[in-house]
Order: structure tokens, then C-alpha cells, then sequence
């Protein structure tokens, strides 16, 4: 037994010898690991070091090297916002002076639209209170806000006229700021009024002049404002230089189609502001298909400068509860869903009397039906008229004229109906079938012009010139239920497939940035004259370049009758020296020369005073004026360039 134990114990002693020199050798290597580790740990600190040294050192060249660029930058972008540089890339010189190696390689490749905007100068000058200027305000105003929240770094200077300058405070934002520009550059000749003009008419003339010359343009305004470009959401480009790039909306170009409906003196406005803006403008935005088709239909613009941005504006109206919906409808003494609704103003062209028409058929086929209409629109005296009419008809208890309603009870009314009718017989989109089919409403609408490509297969068509067809598109969608449903899913998807403003604004965004960025050249000619040959303020005149000097030749006068004694018109700008001035007498005629250069380039002249013939008792003309141009050429070695046909004018 003694010795089995003393086996054991001999057994565990040289277990614990093994154990303690296993432990020995353990300890052995976690010192070298340890020592070997602080000697790595050592040598990854002084790496780390001198990491942090060079990173110091490439930070320091960084900064450096970005306070070099911010500077050159800074430098460039003064260079490129000047007046002289945006005249030589709007007249093609920046791309002659490439192809001579002037211009860094990779600025030579770069794409369209890679500037960023930094400021728009934006038109608004047109816009009028309420809703006189139909829905073509409605979208400017929309699209505005959207341009400003996705450019948020761009500031949005908004051109404004007196009438309207306290009400468009409602876009203000902290890139947006308006700039009434009521008065900018025009004359205002009390003094020549005093003198054709009796004591008793003096103010009236006066004040009628100012409203009307609020909105004209200003000689240099844009040259003061320094924009990237000029944005011109009602087509005329009353700002115009031709240093800036412009871009110009065109919501539809009726008065060709329905001249009979416009003023003499309106169409020839009109004709003006569209031909200035396809002379004039890098890029035309219409708002429809049909719209770019009657651009291209009745001018010479190439068809790459003009697009369609459609105006995708379904969204625009909020839904309302259930209690605003009641309490609109019953203020009006309408039940829900038994009353058509049709929102516009009260234009000849957007149909009434046809409709109006059709629904008194409608009536007299079914009198015991309780629908009824509701006309919406400003106040006008064709609303008066058309209340008559009712009258007369005997419809005065079926037909609602709400007037010109806020957007929320426009909202009400249209949750409210049974359908929304749209007889227009022209209508450059037609934004009140998007806003119908949003809500969910089935839509009667013209068969012409622009309003097939915007409803699709989501409307029951008519010709609106026909009232029976209106009538039976009446009857079917109050009789028949399933119809109503087909066309409100058929609505809503039309909808989806437009997109919201977001996508509006985006692109539209995209077209200001390529005006920026892509150069244009304008085509010679002369810019300023309507077509009767009349000038305003300002005639701009741009030429292309020759190797030899060329030479301009442009032929004014000023007749008996105007109440101007002497015009004076200044060239801007002059290379040296005081502005040169020419000055024509009334009741003279003035051939103006100048030597040009070989260059291309422009040439622009201010004519000082203007004058309303309106306001100044002559007639009806509401154009301000300066002088009659007979004529405008550029003559050189390689021949000469008719700029204006020599024009004849009666006395």
C-alpha cells in the first residue's frame, strides 16, 4: 500500500515538473510575442507619423491649390456674366476664336448643360391680377415654385409690373426676389402731353400711359441684373439682349388661327412677340405636341429648337373634405354630383354660347332632370353678356356663373360634379382635363387642337362646333354609370403616365441650363421693329463676320403726326469715346451708316423718346413707339445682307 503510494506521488511530482516546464516554455514565448509585438507596434506609430506628416503636407498643397481655383473661378465667372463675353458666345465668336486654339481643349468638349445656373431673370412683367391671364398664370406661378426648390443655389429674379408686383410676393423665397421694373427705361412725356393734349384729359392720358409702359421693355435692365439667362414664360421677350440667352414658352398661337377674334392691334402684337421670340430665343418650350406642330407650321425656326414640355399640373388642386365640399356646393345652391362643371375664363374661343346652346337642348329633351351647369371665370363683359343670354333662354335657374373662384373652392366644385366639359375650340393643352382626371372625373371634351394628346382615351369627344353632339355626350355620361367609372379609372392612369410639377420644373430646369451652356448664334437681322415696320425702344441689329469691314445701312424717319419733335438714337455700345447720336426731326427721314468691321458682332441703337398713339389720342394703338425703320441692310465686298425689305409707309 506504502509503495503504491509513494508510485502516485512520484508520478504526480513529474507530472508537475512537466507541467511547471511546460508553463516555463509558455512564458518564454508570450515574451517574445509580447517583445516582438512593441517592436511592430513601434514601427506602425512611426509610420503612422510619418502618414499624418504627408497627409499634413498633401492637405496644406490641397488648400492651396483650391484657393488657386476658387480664385480662377471667381475670375471665369465674372468673365462669363459680363456683357462683352455673353455677346461673343450668343453671336458664335467664342467658337470661331476656338477653332484658332484660343480655348482650353477640354472647354471645347464640354457637354451641354454641365454649368450650373447661378441666376434666371425670369418675365413676369405680363402678368395680370386675378385670373385675367387664364391658366397660362396659374402654371408660370407653379413652375416657378418648383424651379426654385430644385435649384435652391440659383436665384430667380422676377421681372414684375406695378399691377401685379405686391400680389406675386406669394413666390418669395430665399432665392426668389421680385423686381418691379413698372417704368424701367421708358419716357414718361407729361410735358409732350401738355401740349396736344387739353388740361381735362392730361391725367387720365398720363396715368393710362404709365400702366401701359409699365410693362414694356427697359433698355439695359438685363445688362444691370447680370442673369445667366432670360426666362420668358409668356412668349415675348421684352428684355431681350442679345448678350443673354433667352428661353420662351409658347402656350398657343390662336390669333393665326382665329384671327377674327383679336383687335388688329393685338394680333400684330401678338405676331410680334412670336416672331421675336423664334428670332431670338436658344430654345422654345411648348406646352403641347400640337402646339410645337403650329410653331413649326408658321415659321422658319429649326425644329431641334423647338420642345414639348407638357404641362403636368394634374396634382395642383388639394382634395377637400368632406365639409368644405358641402358647404361650397350649397352656397352656390348646387346638389353633389348632379352639376357639370366647365372652369374658364369667358374668351370667345373657349365656346359658351355653344354650350350653353347644347345644354338648353339638353334641358328641353329632359325636363325633369335636375343637373346644372356652373360656368366659373373672372369677371368680364362677355360673363354679363352670356348672364343675358341665360336669361334670355330661360336657363337662369340651371346655369351657376360663380365667378372667379379660389383655388380651394375651385377644388370643392370639382370633387363636387358630375363631370367636368371642356367645348374650347382651341386650347394649347387644356390643364383643366389633367386637374378633372386627377379628381377623379370623367371628361367631355373637344375633339380638336391640343385636347386629344392630353385626355388620350380617358374623355368622350365631340365636335364642338356641333351642340347635338355636346348634348349626347351629356346624355350618355348621366345615364350611363359604368361609363362614369371606365373614364375616372381611365383618367387617373392618364394622370400617372404625365407625372407631377416635379417633373415639369426638372425639365424645364434642364432647358434654362443647356441656354447657358450650349452657344447659339443669332441669325443677322434686326431686332426691335414690328412688322409693320414700326420700332419701339430699342433696334438691335446682329451681324455675322466677313475678312473685310462691312457696312451698315439703316433708313428711319419720323412723320408729321407724331408728338415727338425730335428722336434721338444712341448706339450701345461704343468701343471708345461718348455714344454716338443720330437725331431725326418730325416730319424727316434719317439714313443712318456705320462701318462695322469684319467680325461678327452687334450693333444696338436707343431710341429716345417713345410715345403711346393711345394714350396720346391718336388711336387705338397700345404699342409704345419710337420711329418708322424703311429699311435695314449690310453691305461689303462679298455683297450685302437685306436685314428689312424697304417698307412703305402711308402718311
Amino acid at each position: 500500500m506504502i509503495e503504491e503510494l509513494e508510485a502516485l506521488y512520484r508520478q504526480a511530482d513529474a507530472d508537475r515538473t512537466a507541467r511547471l516546464s511546460a508553463m516555463q516554455e509558455l512564458e518564454s514565448l508570450i515574451a517574445s510575442i509580447q517583445d516582438r509585438a512593441a517592436a511592430h507596434e513601434q514601427q506602425l506609430q512611426q509610420r503612422i507619423s510619418e502618414l499624418e506628416q504627408r497627409a499634413a503636407t498633401l492637405n496644406a498643397q490641397y488648400e492651396q491649390q483650391q484657393h488657386v481655383i476658387e480664385r480662377q473661378t471667381h475670375l471665369l465667372d465674372r468673365l462669363q456674366r459680363s456683357y462683352i463675353f455673353r455677346g461673343m458666345r450668343r453671336l458664335g465668336l467664342w467658337e470661331w476664336l476656338d477653332t484658332r486654339g484660343d480655348v482650353d481643349e477640354h472647354a471645347r468638349h464640354t457637354p451641354r448643360g454641365s454649368k450650373e445656373l447661378r441666376c434666371v431673370a425670369v418675365d413676369l412683367s405680363p402678368v395680370l391680377p386675378g385670373g385675367e391671364n387664364g391658366g397660362a398664370k396659374v402654371v408660370v406661378l407653379e413652375l416657378i415654385r418648383h424651379l426654385a426648390k430644385l435649384a435652391p443655389n440659383c436665384e430667380f429674379v422676377l421681372l414684375t409690373s406695378e399691377k401685379s408686383h405686391q400680389e406675386l410676393a406669394v413666390l418669395d423665397a430665399h432665392n426668389v426676389r421680385r423686381v418691379c421694373v413698372h417704368g424701367v427705361g421708358v419716357n414718361r412725356p407729361r410735358n409732350m402731353l401738355q401740349r396736344i393734349l387739353p388740361p381735362r384729359a392730361l391725367e387720365t392720358a398720363t396715368a393710362a400711359y404709365r400702366s401701359i409702359a409699365g410693362a414694356q421693355p427697359g433698355g439695359g435692365l438685363l445688362r444691370q441684373l447680370q442673369p445667366d439667362v432670360l426666362f420668358c414664360p409668356f412668349t415675348a421677350p421684352f428684355f431681350f439682349e442679345p448678350g443673354t440667352p433667352a428661353v420662351s414658352i409658347i402656350h398657343d398661337l390662336q390669333y393665326l388661327y382665329y384671327p377674327q377674334l383679336f383687335g388688329a392691334a393685338d394680333r400684330a402684337q401678338r405676331s410680334q412677340h412670336f416672331r421675336q421670340a423664334c428670332r431670338v430665343a436658344s430654345t422654345i418650350v411648348c406646352v403641347s405636341e400640337f402646339v410645337r406642330g403650329t410653331v413649326l407650321e408658321n415659321s422658319a425656326v429649326a425644329p431641334e429648337r423647338v420642345i414639348t414640355i407638357h404641362t403636368t399640373m394634374g396634382g395642383r388642386l388639394s382634395r377637400t373634405s368632406d365639409d368644405e365640399r358641402h358647404s361650397v356646393i350649397a352656397r352656390f345652391d348646387l346638389q353633389p354630383q348632379r352639376f357639370l362643371l366647365y372652369p374658364a375664363n369667358f374668351w370667345a374661343h373657349k365656346n359658351h354660347e355653344m354650350l350653353l346652346t347644347a345644354f338648353g337642348m339638353y334641358t328641353a329633351a329632359n325636363p325633369g332632370s335636375n343637373l346644372k351647369l356652373v360656368l366659373t371665370g373672372a369677371p368680364s363683359p362677355r360673363r354679363e353678356e352670356l348672364l343675358e343670354v341665360t336669361r334670355r333662354m330661360g336657363l337662369a335657374h340651371k346655369v351657376v356663373f360663380p365667378g372667379f373662384v379660389p383655388e380651394h373652392e375651385l377644388a370643392a366644385l370639382m370633387d363636387g360634379c358630375m363631370a367636368v366639359v371642356l367645348p374650347s375650340l382651341f386650347e394649347g393643352f387644356g390643364m383643366p382635363a389633367l386637374e378633372a382626371m386627377s379628381a377623379g372625373k370623367p371628361v367631355l371634351a373637344s375633339n380638336v387642337t391640343s385636347l386629344p394628346e392630353v385626355c388620350g382615351d380617358a374623355a368622350l369627344f365631340f365636335d364642338p362646333r356641333k351642340p347635338v353632339e355636346i348634348v349626347k355626350a351629356i346624355t350618355r355620361i348621366e345615364r350611363d354609370s359604368e361609363l362614369q367609372g371606365r373614364l375616372r379609372e381611365k383618367g387617373l392612369q392618364r394622370v400617372a403616365m404625365f407625372g407631377g410639377p416635379e417633373v415639369m420644373a426638372s425639365r424645364y430646369l434642364s432647358v434654362l441650363r443647356d441656354a447657358v451652356s450650349g452657344p447659339v448664334a443669332l441669325d443677322p437681322g434686326i431686332y426691335g421693329t414690328y412688322e409693320d415696320g414700326w420700332a419701339g425702344e430699342r433696334i438691335t441689329i446682329a451681324f455675322h463676320g466677313h475678312s473685310e469691314p462691312q457696312q451698315l445701312s439703316l433708313k428711319v424717319s419720323l412723320p408729321e403726326w407724331v408728338p415727338v419733335e425730335v428722336l434721338s438714337l444712341t448706339v450701345v455700345p461704343e468701343t471708345s469715346g461718348a455714344p454716338k447720336r443720330y437725331r431725326v426731326k418730325r416730319g424727316e427721314a434719317l439714313t443712318i451708316s456705320r462701318v462695322l468691321g469684319g467680325g461678327p458682332g452687334i450693333i444696338e441703337f436707343h431710341c429716345s423718346p417713345t410715345f403711346q398713339p393711345q394714350a396720346c389720342a391718336l388711336g387705338e394703338d397700345t404699342r409704345m413707339l419710337s420711329c418708322q425703320v424703311h429699311g435695314a441692310e449690310i453691305v461689303g465686298d462679298a455683297g450685302h445682307t437685306t436685314l428689312l425689305r424697304t417698307i412703305s409707309h402711308a402718311a
